[in-house]
């Protein structure tokens, strides 16, 4: 990082000499986001210098701010047990039944470690073909319909944290075509509330009436940590979602009607259009609080 300060003769002498930064009591800082410039202003009878100076040029940027959540925990889907079993059904080719009966005995749906912080992570893979035995799309979810803790109603607010990281091998869909990873879904239809991927590569909050909000690029082969914030309604003057994206807010709050039904329940893991080729997904960590 590059600092301009203007700054008294003896601050810049004793910066100069330590290569520390440092500001006099009765300094003011103003920043600018976009240039990480430093503005310094002293009483006017000081002596001045101008001084450049270089601080932090390999430095990390500062962390991001935690973002608050509900206080009360009504549901945690992370996978930690090691399998499937916190969620209710699982979804995908030749098999529509409870999690708790599923043995990892195909590729559509494992928990692995997947390294320092994800030693327990669900890997969801889809293949040209993968159309569970109700039909539809091809997919490999988990739902949580009929659980209570991930079921919303009129009026709900709820916040979503969870981990999502896009295979290195994953390949956007085709122009036109869908790739949805994480959906409220109402009682028939198309779900009101989802997040998307779209052909460009970018990670987006999809309402069937509007335009989507963009997230930010799916960036293959790492993990991310999402928080998404919603109030569920029928109403677009009540219903409202916002995502934070590694602490940091990726969509600001919008209003939106994100309810068709009495009820809605969560789906995630990956469902798509018809594909050729095959994509891979990892989920981690979910955890739904409420207020």
């Amino acid at each position: 990082m590059r600092v301009r300060a203007t700054v008294p003769l003896f601050v810049a002498l004793a910066l100069a000499l330590s290569g520390c930064a440092a500001v006099a009591p009765q300094v003011a800082i103003e920043h600018t986001a976009a240039t990480h410039d430093l503005h310094a202003r002293t009483l006017p009878d000081l002596a001045r210098i101008e001084a450049d100076i270089e601080i932090g040029a390999g430095a990390a940027p500062a962390p991001a701010a935690a973002v608050p959540v509900g206080s009360r925990v009504l549901f945690v889907g992370g996978y930690d047990t090691g399998d499937f079993r916190q969620w209710a059904t699982c979804q995908w080719r030749n098999y529509n039944a409870s999690c708790a009966r599923w043995g990892q005995t195909s590729y559509a749906a494992t928990v692995r470690n997947d390294g320092p912080g994800h030693e327990t992570a669900a890997r969801f893979e889809v293949r040209r073909g993968d159309i569970p035995p109700f039909g539809g799309g091809e997919r490999a979810e988990v739902s949580a319909n009929g659980l209570a803790g991930p079921t919303v109603r009129e009026g709900d607010e709820r916040w979503y944290e969870f981990s999502l990281k896009f295979d290195a091998t994953y390949r956007p869909p085709t122009k036109g075509g869908y790739s949805i990873v994480m959906q409220w879904h109402s009682g028939s239809g198309s779900p009101p509330l989802h997040l998307d991927v779209d052909d460009r590569g970018r990670l987006l909050v999809w309402h069937p009436w509007d335009n989507p909000s963009v997230i930010g690029p799916i960036d293959a082969g790492r993990w991310h940590s999402y928080v998404v914030h919603a109030k569920f309604s029928r109403s677009a003057m009540v219903g409202f979602v916002e995502v934070w994206r590694d602490g940091r807010i990726a969509v600001p709050k919008r209003y939106r009607a994100n309810m068709t039904s009495a009820s809605n329940y969560l789906k995630m893991g990956l469902y798509r259009d018809i594909e050729q080729h095959t994509q891979v997904v990892w989920h981690d960590g979910l955890r739904i609080t409420a207020p």
